[in-house]
């Protein structure tokens, strides 16, 4: 259980990291 709290806190950060790609590339 606590190796899947990693995993998933993993996920979000990830999905977190691609939004902030996607409106970096929307700024520009």
């Amino acid at each position: 259980n606590y190796l899947f709290k990693i995993h998933l806190h993993r996920g979000i950060s990830y999905m977190i990291n691609k939004v902030n790609s996607i409106d970096d590339i929307i700024e520009m």
